[in-house]
């Protein structure tokens, strides 16, 4: 959800390059490593399209008393829930619209935290959204145990934390832990890729009345993420229709036809100087609009769309390319062509 970095959630868009480390492991002797520094990438961004909700490396083991520091690549929360229920992403409006929960903001709410928060698993901890592209989430961990985290924002993106007792030595330094990380990346990123190639070659050719079916993203279960309609040039007869499927539980997307006009920013943001800002997604941007039938005129939009939602509609147009986009992730584009 690239387009909510703006404004006050102006968020980190770093390069593939900037990923420090490499596929292979460094040959350092491990030691105890209390008070140490460790590095977790929090999601990732590669060209073509590629999201990656995960984090890099998704496991580690660490010493008590040791510093973990994630940074964001992505519209991403880091969430200790310590069994407590997941705060709301967003909630909705009688009017149709949605304003942002408490899932976009840091827990406990308050001003930012300075420094590392220390950590003992008794409560729950989360960043909220990234506010900048240096953004930082630092947690010390003060007592041994197992700690589950996720992202609020993307259901299924999940890491560990071990902490062994002080003075233990975990299996590798934090060098290497961040290397492993980026080799993690580098997998998913041939996966996701690999995926996406077979859909888009698939068929983009709808003979008369009969539905064609676009993808509307792809992922694998690990949390690789093609942002991209698939395929993303289609075909239909005037009088065709075309299904656009989610099938990527990691993220959201609308099927979006402006028919020339500029696209509407995703989130409205109002900057508060006394507090959080106020995040709402408009009506005409949350749920459907125009119908199911696109003559080639007006505004046409499928609502936001989740995991195993699908979006009909019946091209009535005059023969020529209509193209569209997804809201939440405008750089993502798709066209259809009517032919007579």
């Amino acid at each position: 959800m690239r387009r909510w970095y703006r404004g006050a959630l102006a968020a980190a868009t770093l390069a593939l390059g900037m990923l420090a480390g490499g596929g292979v492991r460094e040959a350092v002797q491990a030691q105890p490593t209390e008070g140490a520094t460790w590095t977790v990438q929090n999601g990732g961004h590669a060209p073509g399209g590629y999201d990656m909700n995960a984090f890099f490396p998704k496991a580690l083991t660490v010493s008590q008393g040791d510093t973990v520091n994630w940074t964001f690549q992505g519209f991403h929360t880091v969430t200790f829930p310590a069994g407590q229920p997941p705060l709301p992403l967003f909630t909705p409006n009688p009017d149709g619209s949605l304003s942002g929960g408490a899932a976009l903001f840091p827990f406990p709410p308050g001003p930012p935290a300075m420094g590392a928060r220390p950590y003992d698993g008794s409560s729950m901890i989360s960043s909220g959204t990234p506010q900048g592209e240096d953004d930082i989430f630092s947690v010390t961990f003060t007592t041994p145990g197992v700690y589950d985290y996720l992202c609020l924002i993307h259901p299924g993106q999940v890491g560990m934390v071990t902490v062994l007792p002080a003075g233990s030595t975990p299996p590798e330094v934090p060098t290497q832990a961040r290397a492993r990380g980026t080799a993690e990346f580098e997998m998913l990123l041939g996966a996701v890729s690999q995926m996406a190639a077979m859909v888009q070659s698939g068929q983009t050719q709808a003979n008369g009345r009969t539905v064609a079916g676009v993808a509307a993203g792809i992922s694998n279960a690990a949390g690789a993420s093609a942002l991209r309609f698939l395929p993303d040039g289609i075909t239909v007869n005037r009088g065709g229709t075309v299904v656009w499927t989610l099938a990527d539980p990691f993220e959201i997307h609308t099927v979006t036809f402006t028919s020339g006009a500029p696209a509407p920013e995703f989130i409205n943001i109002v900057p508060n100087p006394m507090g959080p800002p106020t995040i709402t997604v408009p009506a005409s941007n949350a749920g459907p609009v125009g119908g199911t039938t696109y003559t080639g005129q007006g505004y046409v939009n499928s609502g936001i769309l989740s995991v195993g939602s699908s979006f009909a509609l019946t091209f009535d147009a005059p023969p020529g390319t209509y193209e569209y986009l997804s809201l939440v992730h405008p750089e993502m584009i798709g066209t259809v062509t009517v032919t007579p």
